[in-house]
Formats: C-alpha cells, sequence, structure tokens
C-alpha cells in the first residue's frame, strides 16, 4: 500500500505549501522589534504556529498572519477597553494600543508588497 503524502494549503495565501508535517521548518519572525518585542509576540501569538508551520508558504505569509492575529487582538480590544485595559493605566495603554496597531498596519501593507 503506497502512502500518499497530504498537501496542506497556506493559512495566509490559500496556496498549496509544499512542506511536509513531518518537517522541522520554523519560519523566523520578521516584525520589528520597536513595532512589538518578539518574545512577546513569540509567546502570544507564535507559539499556536509553532507546530504548524508546515501550513504556511514562506516566511512572508507566516509573518503576514501574525501580523493579522495581532491586529485582530487589538482591534477587538479597543472596541471594549473596559475589559481589556487596567483602570490604572488605562488611557496611556489605550494610546499605545492604537500606536502599534497604526504601525502594525503600516508594517502589512509595506510586506504585502516587498516579494
Amino acid at each position: 500500500m503506497e502512502m500518499v503524502q497530504k498537501e496542506y494549503k497556506c493559512k495566509n495565501c490559500g496556496n498549496l505549501t509544499g512542506h511536509n508535517k513531518e518537517s522541522n521548518l520554523k519560519f523566523p519572525i520578521i516584525i520589528p522589534d520597536h513595532i512589538a518585542p518578539i518574545e512577546a509576540i513569540e509567546k502570544l501569538y507564535a507559539g499556536y504556529y509553532k507546530y504548524g508551520h508546515h501550513n504556511f508558504c514562506d516566511k512572508k505569509c507566516f509573518n503576514l498572519k501574525l501580523i493579522d492575529d495581532m491586529i485582530n487582538h487589538l482591534s477587538l480590544s479597543l472596541m471594549m477597553p473596559e475589559e481589556h485595559f487596567l483602570p490604572k493605566d488605562r488611557e496611556s495603554n489605550i494610546v499605545k494600543a492604537r500606536e502599534t496597531l497604526n504601525k502594525l498596519n503600516e508594517f502589512k501593507s509595506i510586506l504585502e508588497v516587498k516579494e
């Protein structure tokens, strides 16, 4: 009986990735540290994809998916700030979150254009 290799579609663009699940593939996070610390991104988002890098075409698609997740998370937090920001420094943290959201959107548009 012949083993059939499963094909995976990229979670960002939908194209076939050409990677298999058994590979030790790991794409680097290329989001600049001045936008969000790499350690925080790894803990909050990239850990979710840690064992699923075969689900992405390349580092660009991997990072675009991380950015989308971060944008969605920040947008949701800003829609309901009372539930997502502590009262003590809420206003300053909301300002920082908006700045980070703008930087993420800018970086995403730059990354989407690059080949």
